[in-house]
């Protein structure tokens, strides 16, 4: 059983098996967190920390600098080292995750809503097909991923919505 001895090894391990399986945004969001981490690391003089020797304690101490973040931001911080050790415990690279049990900030949603005069200036901005676009965001809340995979297939005339016999298929990141 091939195992990492270094808290390190198994960040650097994770980053570079999301770049190879993953889209490059998902490789941007944990390369952010585990950078962020790594760096710490090595400002505490920790590069060397060996997975026998980490827990919670330093992924706390780790966000003491950052307590002035929202709770969302260093959720993903944690998120990001908490899913390289998950990942190294599925490939049998590690016996036991020692960051279970750590507790993450809960994610707070981002709401952010347009007044009619900002719409009224970025309506005058576009025109045409683009237009009707953004006109569908604001008046359904969807992202612009869901619109884009409505086709004249899914419009329900009669009762004036948008119906999907199969639901759309998850595609974040694309």
């Amino acid at each position: 059983e091939k195992t990492v001895q270094s808290v390190n090894g198994v960040l650097m391990s994770y980053r570079e098996w999301v770049k190879d399986n993953h889209a490059p945004g998902t490789f941007d969001f944990y390369s952010q967190g585990i950078n962020t981490f790594d760096t710490y690391l090595t400002r505490e003089e920790k590069e060397n920390l060996l997975v026998s020797e980490f827990g919670p304690d330093t992924v706390e101490d780790w966000m003491a600098a950052y307590s002035s973040k929202s709770d969302s931001y260093r959720h993903n911080l944690i998120r990001s080292v908490q899913a390289a050790f998950n990942w190294a415990v599925k490939r049998k690279l590690l016996k036991e995750n020692p960051l279970t049990g750590l507790e993450k900030p809960a994610q707070t949603p981002r709401e952010a809503y347009i007044s009619d005069d900002e719409w009224s200036k970025i309506a005058a901005a576009v025109d045409g097909p683009f237009l009707d676009f953004l006109e569908i965001l604001r008046e359904t809340g969807c992202r612009p991923i869901e619109a884009r995979v409505v086709t004249a297939e899914n419009f329900d005339r009669e009762n004036r919505r948008w119906y999907f016999a199969v639901a759309p298929k998850k595609v974040r990141g694309k």
